[in-house]
């Protein structure tokens, strides 16, 4: 099994005191556990952007909270914003930079599957063992409203497919293998026995 996407996570964050602390637990994320509100607006159907209107204001806010809460992804919805616009660390390329994408869409996914242990910044209760495929090709526009796409693997194919599950409403609690959720402590704790 490869290295989870929480431990990136926490790996991602510029701030090493993270890792001592509760992840997932920033004041301006909706959660599915806060409000039915919030968990509306969670699985509501999210507007595309157009590559004339690149919401710059959104990309900066989105960007500030993710480097606060240690997360390696993050999607609009779980800002209270439903529009189609997701921003993740990219711990393939040289300095993990954050980078935004707009309208991401899945246009192929491998066979193989893989399964991995996933948390989210929606979901503060835990993370779970979920299986996807180990590799995706996505389409997206970037943020100069450029039109691109690329083939993932690894920990990134499953970091994009669960930040697009966001942009259609679905939380990876929906997605998860049929096992009790670990706590972020449990999760930390049973990678280092493995080690």
């Amino acid at each position: 099994m490869s290295q989870g996407c929480i431990e990136q996570g926490v790996k991602s964050s510029k701030d090493t005191s993270q890792s001592n602390k509760p992840l997932f637990n920033h004041p301006e994320l909706f959660t599915h556990t806060r409000s039915a509100t919030q968990n509306k607006i969670l699985r509501a159907e999210n507007q595309p952007i157009r590559p004339e209107a690149i919401p710059f204001d959104l990309v900066d806010k989105m960007k500030r909270i993710l480097e606060e809460s240690g997360g390696i992804g993050i999607a609009a919805p779980q800002i209270g914003i439903n529009k189609q616009a997701i921003i993740i660390v990219r711990t393939d390329k040289p300095d993990s930079p954050m980078q935004a994408y707009f309208n991401p869409r899945l246009t192929w996914v491998s066979k193989t599957l893989s399964k991995d242990y996933e948390g989210c910044l929606s979901v503060p209760d835990g993370v779970g063992l979920v299986e996807r495929p180990s590799d995706i090709t996505v389409r997206y526009l970037n943020e100069l409203g450029e039109e691109h796409e690329e083939t993932l693997s690894g920990i990134m194919a499953r970091v994009f497919q669960h930040e697009i599950d966001h942009l259609n409403g679905i939380l990876f609690i929906d997605k998860k293998l049929d096992q009790p959720l670990l706590s972020v402590e449990e999760y930390l704790k049973m990678k280092a026995e493995q080690k």
